[in-house]
């Protein structure tokens, strides 16, 4: 079932998009852990859980 649940918005299906697509690219990657002062595998990681519609991690650790 590839199609997302009637209940899925336009607003999250288009950022779980973009999500992906960054997370294919390494530069737009790099780029968004430079602009939060982040490591790569920590905005990697909450990119995925954007992509699988997990609640945002906490910015306080």
């Amino acid at each position: 079932s590839a199609m997302p649940s009637p209940s899925t918005d336009f607003e999250t299906i288009s950022r779980r998009h973009h999500t992906a697509v960054k997370l294919e690219n390494w530069e737009l990657l790099a780029m968004h852990s430079i602009a939060a002062d982040q490591s790569i595998p920590r905005v990697r990681l909450q990119m995925l859980k954007t992509l699988a519609g997990l609640p945002p991690v906490s910015s306080t650790t």
